[in-house]
């Protein structure tokens, strides 16, 4: 039941995450993230199938419109915390009352976020975004980040980078822009992979959110975690405070965006060649490595590419047009 997409198709195995998730004493989970439609309808099925078998509360994903945006309501100490959990649009999100995952979306984010501040102490916003093993937020990220603590939102946390990034407190909000891994049993070639952040919070009585840091690695061997030691945890806390610094400047992040932009350019030019149609690999290599990549695509085609997505109505139709070719 795999969909069609890119990337990889993930999924675990029952038993053993039961096993861990019960010893973890986990009670809720965030499902609005772009893996969790990987095996469709069913897939997504068996998820929700399994949070109710092992009383895990869960929400961000759903079979409904209904359930797709339902907040999560935590009351404790006379406080209601409302959570909230959105995914950037890649394979996953629900459209049009279909299921799926709740979708990073301004305007619908923003108007749930106003509501449910009208009854809640607290909104937390937990969002699934950003650019994989990049550890700052891209400047549109970061801007809608603080629209959202602009309009209500109490405390942002977010994941999918599957690094560390750094985080801000702005306007008395706290914003991370990445937690890192906990525990993803996939090896990588990126040392930032196996390193991670629990968050611990503290509400006080006024509502202000204190927070602590907790730093964790994976074993590269068997995946098992452990809290990192005092010599270690220091290095990444200075790590972050670089990258803190550089979230507070302006310029700085544009240096460092540009810098990642240089970094992936084939990357992402590439996804516009005519040559990602080959299936076979070794063929494909080939011929990017004989440079005729390069006779079939120009600044002409690149163009007419940028306006295509630049362009807030050519954009709408051209992700319509996609859609409905790829159905056929």
């Amino acid at each position: 039941n795999k969909i069609k997409k890119t990337g990889l198709h993930l999924k675990g195995d029952e038993k053993r995450i039961s096993s861990l998730l019960t010893k973890l004493n986990v009670n809720l989970v965030t499902l609005a993230n772009n893996h969790i439609f990987d095996y469709g309808v069913d897939g997504l099925k068996d998820t929700i199938n399994f949070c109710n078998k092992n009383n895990i509360n869960y929400f961000g994903a759903g079979l409904s419109t209904e359930e797709v945006k339902k907040p999560f309501y935590y009351n404790v100490n006379g406080k209601k915390i409302t959570f909230l959990n959105f995914a950037e649009n890649e394979w996953a999100n629900a459209e049009h009352g279909c299921p799926g995952a709740n979708a990073l979306d301004i305007i619908d984010n923003v108007n749930q976020i106003k509501n449910e501040k009208l009854n809640a102490d607290l909104v937390i916003v937990i969002i699934h975004g950003g650019n994989e093993y990049y550890n700052l937020p891209n400047p549109t990220m970061q801007k809608k980040y603080r629209f959202y603590a602009d309009n209500g939102a109490d405390l942002i946390i977010g994941h999918h980078p599957h690094c560390i990034s750094g985080f801000e407190v702005y306007h008395d909000v706290p914003i991370f822009y990445s937690l890192g891994n906990f525990l993803f049993t996939k090896k990588s070639e990126h040392e930032s992979w196996y390193n991670g952040i629990i968050l611990a919070i503290n509400i006080t009585s006024n509502n202000k959110i204190n927070f602590d840091l907790k730093f964790i690695k994976q074993s590269k061997i068997d995946y098992s975690v452990s809290f990192l030691n005092t010599h270690d945890s220091n290095i990444i806390q200075k790590e972050i405070e670089i990258v803190n610094n550089i979230i507070s400047d302006e310029n700085l992040m544009l240096e460092n965006w540009n810098d990642f932009l240089i970094k992936y350019e084939s990357q992402y030019l590439r996804a516009f060649s005519p040559l990602n149609g080959i299936k076979n690999n070794k063929v494909k290599k080939l011929l990017i490595k004989a440079g005729l990549e390069k006779r079939f695509i120009n600044k002409s085609h690149y163009f007419s590419l940028l306006n295509h997505i630049r362009c807030e109505s050519h954009l709408e139709a051209s992700l319509g047009v996609l859609k409905k070719y790829l159905k056929k």
